[in-house]
């Protein structure tokens, strides 16, 4: 019997043996991974990450984004609210602002331009509007942006008003050209106000 209890654990030690061994040549493929493989690489906490862009990765990292901002009158009330159109680090990466790093992202981009002139009533939070159109223009637009070094996206082109008198707004924004590298850092991006 003391026999067979020795065999028994010999048999039990070896089948566990077995079985981690076994365990040790599992492929990397095989394995579950923590991130998808086409998701860009985040760094560590104060690893910089040397970013070269183009206009096939680009969104990987960047985000267009209409940036608005309220004119008031002296009582408080919205009048106006000017829009900018540019691009905003994903959540994730904030940029490294480190001066022995400097950024040299650069990129183009083609708009049209709505002008419409005219009697206007604006709902100041959803920029829909209502009234009679006076005058309206269509302009091409072609600018370039550089990417802004002490914030998180990159430096924005002005165009929209929403007034009374006027909405002007940007459509079709296309980023036609993208060159340079950015330095980025892990973290989120401050919420906008």
């Amino acid at each position: 019997m003391k026999r067979s209890l020795q065999r028994t654990l010999c048999l039990l030690l070896i089948l566990a043996l077995c079985l981690g061994l076994a365990g040790c040549g599992k492929k990397k493929s095989d394995l579950p991974s923590e991130e998808p493989e086409a998701s860009p690489p985040v760094p560590a906490e104060n690893q910089m990450l040397e970013v070269k862009l183009s206009l096939s990765n680009l969104d990987q990292y960047f985000e267009y984004k209409e940036y608005t901002n309220c004119v008031k009158d002296d009582n408080g009330n919205t009048t106006s609210v000017q829009v900018s159109y540019g691009l905003a680090l994903r959540s994730g990466y904030i940029a490294a602002n480190d001066p022995e790093h400097p950024d040299t992202m650069s990129l183009s981009f083609t708009a049209e331009g709505v002008v419409r002139s005219g009697d206007f009533t604006v709902d100041f939070n959803t920029l829909q509007y209502t009234g009679t159109v006076a005058e309206e223009k269509t302009e091409q637009i072609q600018e370039d942006l550089k990417f802004w070094p002490q914030g998180d996206r990159t430096t924005l082109w002005t165009f929209g008003n929403y007034g009374s008198s006027y909405i002007m707004y940007l459509r079709n924004f296309t980023v036609t050209r993208v060159s340079g590298t950015v330095h980025l850092l892990r973290g989120y991006r401050p919420v906008e106000d």
